[in-house]
């Protein structure tokens, strides 16, 4: 299966197992859920930039869906319920860390899965959203001005927002009135399709 493909199924996936889903109607869900039905709609929007080869965009759009998950992981775990009514009023003026470490607090026992993965991505991914010099860079070749990213690059921004936007299904569907627990393992089966491969 081509990454357009696997892109394409994984969001056609997940509108199949979540529509219709009935969701509690109170702020922190709406919210919560919210912010992840953003990181999955970015993702289609990056499979279909994806087969139309326009990669700076697609780039671009990587942070939303990383700084989408953790907002909406935030609002649905950590915050008060004041939080959650500020956030839907005016925002939460707090530093994207310090939203990422309340999260990881929650679990002093498992790896800092979020630091680490903004660590290791977080300065090339603000490049390409605010078209800084690694993003420009990615615009040239020796003989013009136009789209130059690497295969294997672009290959691991999707699969990482592709991964993202099925958590971010999972996340969505444990609100919801059906059994979370059988649906974790078709989300992980899900995520083991496009992982074995890569």
């Amino acid at each position: 299966m081509s990454l357009v493909e696997e892109s394409k199924d994984i969001g056609l996936w997940l509108h199949t197992k979540l529509d219709g889903l009935m969701v509690p109607s109170d702020d922190r869900t709406r919210s919560a859920a919210g912010c992840f039905e953003i990181s999955m709609e970015h993702q289609c929007a990056i499979a279909i930039l994806l087969e139309a080869q326009l990669y700076g965009s697609l780039c671009s759009l990587a942070r939303s869906v990383f700084e989408s998950y953790v907002r909406g992981c935030w609002l649905k775990y950590c915050a008060d319920e004041s939080q959650v009514e500020k956030f839907l009023t005016s925002g939460v003026r707090a530093t994207f860390q310090s939203l990422i470490d309340e999260i990881e607090a929650l679990d002093i026992d498992s790896p800092k899965v979020l630091s680490q993965a903004k660590n290791a991505g977080w300065d090339l991914l603000n490049d390409f959203t605010h078209s800084g010099a690694q993003h420009v860079i990615r615009r040239n070749t020796e003989t013009s001005i136009s789209p130059n990213y690497d295969d294997e690059e672009i290959r691991s921004v999707v699969r990482f927002v592709n991964a993202l936007a099925l958590i971010c299904g999972y996340e969505v569907y444990s609100m919801g009135d059906s059994d979370a627990s059988e649906a974790y393992a078709e989300f992980i089966d899900k995520v083991s399709q496009f992982s074995a491969d890569s």
